[in-house]
């Protein structure tokens, strides 16, 4: 992957120290400190304090990128004030049922494009065969071609890449979604 060798060896150490970082935790936990209690939840909540907080989120979902995969996710909250437990999984888990379910969506199109594109190829070279049989024209031929396998391309894009790259993101939503919440109080 690396031409220069100052580079390859990087890489083998980086990933030798998260193989053994893997290894040593049996379970992979994102530690969270809060000075205030409601840092968890948006300050645009009015009452049942449902959303979680953006910066809060965001932390979380960057922690849980290091996590292995293979292992349950627990998030520890450590905090100074009483913190309700029930309430803040409740938000935890509504945040990232939306977020589910947007990728959820996204995911949908991606697969409707792709054979929507893939439909639109297949009749492009359709017409390129009936143009070859019928009219020699070579500008119409090599337009037809192109626009063909450029539908062709962009269906094959979409439903191997662009759409595994979005399950991958459901399924650490889904992992974030079921994680176990604990609250330290200090």
């Amino acid at each position: 992957m690396f031409f220069r060798k100052e580079l390859r060896d990087t890489d083998k150490e980086i990933t030798r120290q998260n193989a053994k970082k893997e290894r040593e935790c049996e379970e992979c936990v994102i530690d969270v400190k809060l000075e205030h209690g409601e840092q968890i939840f948006s300050q645009y909540n009015y009452e049942n304090q449902a959303t979680l907080d953006e910066d809060f989120s965001d932390f979380i979902w960057r922690n849980s990128k290091l996590a292995s995969t293979s292992k349950p996710l627990t998030i520890k909250i450590h905090t100074r004030q009483e913190l309700n437990r029930q309430r803040v999984t409740s938000a935890i888990k509504n945040h990232y049922r939306e977020e589910y379910l947007e990728t959820k969506n996204e995911i949908k199109k991606t697969s409707k494009f792709s054979f929507v594109a893939l439909f639109l190829g297949l009749l492009f070279l359709g017409l390129l065969v009936v143009f070859y049989e019928f009219a020699d024209i070579f500008i119409l031929d090599t337009i037809t071609e192109i626009v063909a396998w450029v539908f062709v391309w962009e269906a094959a894009d979409n439903f191997f890449l662009k759409r595994t790259l979005l399950r991958h993101k459901a399924l650490r939503i889904q992992r974030l979604y079921s994680a176990k919440v604990i609250i330290i109080q200090k």
